[in-house]
């Protein structure tokens, strides 16, 4: 019974044991974050010597921007190429890439380092595969772990520069100030000096220029209360001319502005009235021609025969006027013609844009023109009908023609019914005698 009893607590004690075993392991396993079964890579930090790896151990935390995600697995001491590498193993869902930077950070108290991935890098430099060589930069020491690495560099480069800040200041005293500050002074005492020396001598003029420059401080205090006085007159000037002067020039010139009025309005009315008179003048324009033509004919005939003005034109010279009379007035109608054909063409050439957009000016262009034409054809047929009388023997015809004027050209604000030429008056026949024929 003993036996068995013995025998039962071997076996509790054993299980207890394996029980204990198996909960540490879980436990390890999940303080761990499973560590066992999460893939990794390797890669390689190169070190120079004068970084050194102070602090650095197998086993040292990877971290990125401050979070563990591998450790270091072994240092290489590499002397004679003065580096040292360090290989390292991290998660192998972290991509590094070939600018990624990695320094060598430590805590303000102790002895122990880890290195920290301030960036991982950028795609456009290529990816880093594993089992590939990185370069450490530098970390700054505890200068990186109170300021943070990126400051570091800035922070070394501010002490570089104070340095060499100390430095030249020691040069100066050194070198330069013997050199180049000590002669000024000397050269500065010289001159105090000699302006010692020389101003007992300076006194007198000295004294003397005050005084002048006194009195004429008392000549320019007269002289700016004459300004003064000055400048209130031309204040009442001013005010003079801003309260009566310039009233008046208003006055003068809101007259000015409406004798202007009144004169562009009659201006307007001038035009307008000149515009309502033009077709008159042309016709009286006409008329004076038309006396000037007679006139014409007249004195022709006078200096050609001057004993008709004395001569009693017999019956068959009388009979045969209205020969004369056709004669005439065809030749009249062709000149019209002829006026009328130049004044159209002078019109097409001047004014092609209005011919061409005002359908009221080409109407009554082309009712001129048709007229001039008939008026032509009349004269003609009238001529050729005497001469065919007077050669057959017959009675001449005695129907008086009517001379029209030729082309008249409407202005552009008239309205159309101003545009119809006025018919001249018909032309006194000259008494010409058959022999002259």
């Amino acid at each position: 019974m003993a036996e068995a009893t013995g025998y039962s607590n071997s076996v509790r004690a054993g299980a207890f044991l394996i029980t204990s075993a198996l909960v540490g392991l879980v436990v390890i396993l999940i303080l761990s974050k499973s560590a066992l079964f999460t893939r990794k890579s390797d890669y390689l930090v190169r070190f120079t010597m004068d970084e050194g790896v102070a602090g650095l151990d197998a086993g040292a935390e990877v971290r990125v921007s401050g979070l563990k995600v591998g450790r270091v697995v072994r240092i290489e001491q590499r002397f004679e190429a003065e580096e040292i590498l360090v290989h390292i193993q991290m998660n192998a869902d972290i991509t590094l890439f070939k600018d990624a930077q990695v320094v060598r950070s430590q805590p303000l108290l102790g002895n122990y380092s880890w290195l920290n991935f301030s960036n991982l890098g950028s795609k456009a430099k290529g990816k880093l595969e594993p089992g590939e060589m990185i370069d450490a930069k530098t970390s700054g020491g505890l200068l990186a772990t109170i300021v943070g690495p990126q400051n570091a560099g800035r922070t070394t480069e501010m002490f570089t520069n104070m340095v060499a800040f100390t430095a030249s200041l020691d040069d100066f005293a050194r070198v330069q100030y013997p050199k180049s500050v000590v002669p000024m002074l000397d050269d500065a005492a010289t001159a105090v000096a000699t302006l010692r020396k020389d101003y007992e001598g300076w006194r007198g003029d000295i004294t003397s220029s005050l005084k002048d420059a006194s009195l004429s401080m008392k000549k320019l205090d007269t002289s700016m209360d004459d300004a003064v006085v000055t400048v209130k007159e031309a204040r009442l000037a001013m005010e003079h001319f801003r309260e009566v002067n310039i009233k008046q020039i208003d006055a003068l010139l809101t007259d000015a502005q409406a004798g202007t009025e009144r004169f562009a309005n009659a201006m307007e009315n001038l035009d307008i009235e000149l515009t309502a008179r033009i077709p008159d003048l042309r016709a009286m324009m006409w008329d004076l021609r038309q006396s000037a033509t007679q006139v014409k004919l007249a004195t022709m005939e006078v200096r050609r025969s001057p004993w008709k003005l004395l001569y009693r034109p017999s019956g068959d010279e009388l009979a045969r006027e209205n020969l004369y009379e056709s004669a005439r007035a065809f030749a009249i109608a062709s000149s019209d013609l002829r006026v009328t054909g130049e004044t159209l063409r002078a019109t097409l050439d001047d004014t092609p844009e209005r011919f061409s957009s005002d359908p009221k000016f080409r109407e009554t262009l082309r009712t001129q023109v048709l007229q001039s034409v008939e008026r032509y054809e009349i004269a003609q047929k009238r001529l050729f009908d005497v001469l065919q009388a007077d050669f057959k023997g017959q009675e001449m015809p005695t129907d008086d023609a009517t001379v029209q004027p030729p082309m008249v050209l409407p202005p552009k604000d008239v309205a159309t019914q101003n545009a119809t030429p006025k018919a001249a008056p018909a032309a006194t026949p000259v008494a010409v005698p058959a022999n002259s024929q």
